[in-house]
């Protein structure tokens, strides 16, 4: 998992994948942000999902990882908690089976840390790390960010 400012995508130029996404996002706004997911490359090899929603407790969001895909997610309005856990952690359980249609599977578990993304910052999990996001602050707040996915 990495947690940095959308200014420092030239620290990721040898992972060319990452560095593309990262360029893109770059020049999405808030008033340019798309309506609904955005196809960027053939067979899901990437593309942009907008995402418009009330941070919660974290109680009630669940953890997810994916097998096929990086996320890539990046704020644009609003303050969001983003926290990771190892999936090899025992704490770590899987909650149901992992749908291969979206590339998807929840967990249940305690988080290793929580991380605070703003408007400009973006949070990376590769395939196989397990996040958990819309975590609130001090009570629920509106935000605006878009989601990259990365076919690895």
């Amino acid at each position: 998992m990495i947690f940095d400012t959308i200014k420092n995508k030239d620290k990721y130029k040898d992972m060319p994948k990452v560095y593309e996404a990262l360029c893109y996002l770059e020049n999405v706004t808030v008033e340019n942000m798309p309506e609904k997911r955005l196809d960027l490359k053939p067979d899901n090899q990437a593309f942009l999902v907008p995402k418009v929603y009330d941070t919660e407790p974290e109680e009630t969001a669940p953890f997810e990882a994916h097998r096929l895909r990086a996320d890539i997610h990046y704020m644009l309005e609003g303050t969001e908690g983003v926290q990771t856990a190892d999936v090899n952690d025992p704490r770590i359980t899987p909650n149901g089976e992992f749908r291969v249609n979206n590339d998807c599977g929840d967990f249940f578990g305690e988080p290793d840390g929580t991380y605070w993304l703003r408007p400009g910052l973006f949070a990376l999990s590769f395939p196989g790390e397990v996040h958990r996001t819309g975590i609130m602050k001090d009570k629920p707040e509106p935000i605006k960010k878009v989601v990259y996915k990365i076919g690895m």
